[in-house]
């Protein structure tokens, strides 16, 4: 980002002061006729929404969550979109509009200058840092109070919603107080009568069949009101009041996937059908509401170095941005934040061939994949298990068929050998292994390089739009995300901080 060759600079890292922004600051919805970006025309219905500020803070507010979304990744995800839908993102159209906040955030966790995602979920949900690994919680033993119960209190409706299960770090964030993360069956608990829309995966965690101290979950839940869905078509058709939606035992299927089994397209509800879904739900609430929407398996794909799943994961986390958007643009009353909880991996374009003239050919090879790493490695061992044994030739031809890459024979020999458990060295300590050397050889063709396999200390993209954006301009700390939600709600509550 930055100027653009044609002459059109895009306002990406603008820093806004406080203050609200008007409908008439915002080129109509940003159906912009007259906008061009190198030639290429907005179209009508693309650009973000006109969302409006009134005079007072927000009744609604919409946080969403792309995580592990590091910098670079937006740009890749505006240029993709352009190659495979022949339209731009609503998170760039976004920021072209020139009236919303832009800014970076700062990542930071108590006892790491890299954050995992329940620590970065917490300062936003409490308003203090605590070590990674824990939800709402002091080292010293400290529970806090997620801000899904402060808002709770002030009568506003609690929405969840994410791709990951519903009981991961990042929602958990926002509606749990437990020493680690992974003790999802109690965050599963307490949710209940405190979230009053939860859709994502993770049905282990309600089921007394699969919980540890047998707890029917399910029979809580529909006992206290909530409407219990386990489908696509189930969500779509449930009604309005609470509700409790888990589709699948873990997280939810990569969308890559997801698109490419009927079965699966069947079961699982998009990322945009749950946010539209939530935002009936939630919308009828007098006070008003809470909802944080989670494209979690952005962040899976970083970490296995999986860039054409890592994108399609970044539509998807767009469609549901523009459904909230939509929402809000007929409103004067929502506000809505927009944001990753730290980077991962740092992928990004390289200059590849001679002048860098090959790299946009390589960059489009990216859209040939049609199932993600996860999806060849499983078939990978589900041969190897039936079979005992595989050639380096039919699972290079396995990776074409599925990823539109072929490998070289070493690498198809390397790849296979570490499926089956030979160890690969790498320079990079991080890359020698599966994940880590199949991003290496697709990325020999796609152009896309990866500094590791782990989450990295990059601030992250900060956008807002609605009442009280103004907020999230310049560069803002995580931990100061609490506070100004809650200041911007009208609402007084701190909990203690370190």
């Amino acid at each position: 980002f930055g100027g653009s060759s044609c002459g059109m600079k895009t306002r990406f890292f603008q820093s806004c002061g406080g203050g609200d922004f008007s409908r008439r600051n915002f080129f109509k919805g940003l159906a912009v006729s007259a906008a061009f970006l190198c030639g290429e025309k907005l179209q009508a219905g693309e650009g973000a929404s006109s969302v409006a500020a009134k005079a007072g803070g927000p009744k609604n507010i919409i946080f969403l969550v792309s995580d592990g979304m590091s910098p670079g990744v937006l740009t890749m995800a505006e240029a993709f979109s352009w190659q495979q839908r022949g339209k731009g993102t609503r998170w760039v159209a976004l920021q072209r509009g020139g009236v919303a906040a832009s800014g970076l955030m700062e990542t930071a966790s108590l006892n790491s200058l890299v954050t995992d995602s329940a620590a970065a979920s917490s300062c936003w949900g409490s308003g203090s840092r605590v070590n990674n690994g824990s939800i709402n919680q002091l080292p010293d033993g400290t529970l806090l109070t997620p801000i899904a119960k402060v808002f709770r209190d002030a009568g506003k409706k609690i929405g969840l919603v994410t791709t990951a299960t519903v009981t991961h770090a990042t929602p958990a964030g926002f509606a749990a107080s437990v020493a680690g993360r992974d003790d999802e069956e109690e965050i599963a608990s307490q949710y209940l009568g405190v979230v009053d829309v939860a859709l994502g995966g993770g049905d282990v965690f309600f089921d007394p069949g699969r919980r540890k101290d047998r707890r029917d979950l399910f029979s809580e839940f529909s006992g206290q009101g909530y409407e219990v869905v386990r489908n696509r078509e189930a969500l779509l058709a449930s009604g309005g009041g609470r509700c409790l939606g888990v589709f699948f035992p873990g997280h939810l299927p990569y969308s890559i996937d997801r698109d490419g089994e009927k079965t699966l397209g069947e079961k699982v509800p998009t990322l945009a059908e749950m946010t539209q879904t939530a935002l009936r739900k939630l919308s009828d609430s007098p006070e008003g509401f809470l909802l944080q929407v989670e494209g979690a398996r952005i962040d899976h794909a970083a970490h296995q170095n999986d860039i054409a799943t890592l994108l399609r994961e970044q539509l998807a986390f767009d469609d549901a941005l523009g459904i909230a958007l939509d929402f809000a643009e007929k409103r004067e009353d929502t506000l809505v934040v927009i944001t990753s909880d730290h980077g991962n991996s740092n992928p990004g374009l390289k200059g590849m061939g001679s002048a860098y003239s090959s790299s946009t050919q390589a960059f489009e090879k990216i859209g040939n994949a049609k199932e993600s790493f996860e999806s060849l490695h499983r078939w990978t061992l589900g041969k190897l298990e039936e079979k005992k044994e595989l050639s380096a030739s039919e699972w290079a031809e396995r990776m074409a068929g599925g990823l539109g890459l072929w490998p070289s024979p070493a690498e198809a020999e390397t790849l296979l050998g570490l499926a089956k458990g030979v160890p690969a060295s790498d320079w990079n300590a991080q890359h020698s292994n599966y994940w880590g050397i199949l991003g290496q050889v697709t990325g020999n063709l796609t152009g896309i390089g990866w500094v590791g396999t782990t989450h990295t200390m990059d601030p992250t993209i900060l956008t807002a739009v609605g009442p009280g954006a103004g907020e999230f301009g310049g560069y803002v700390r995580n931990d100061e995300i609490f506070g100004k939600l809650c200041r911007l709600s009208g609402i007084e509550f701190r909990n203690p901080r370190n």
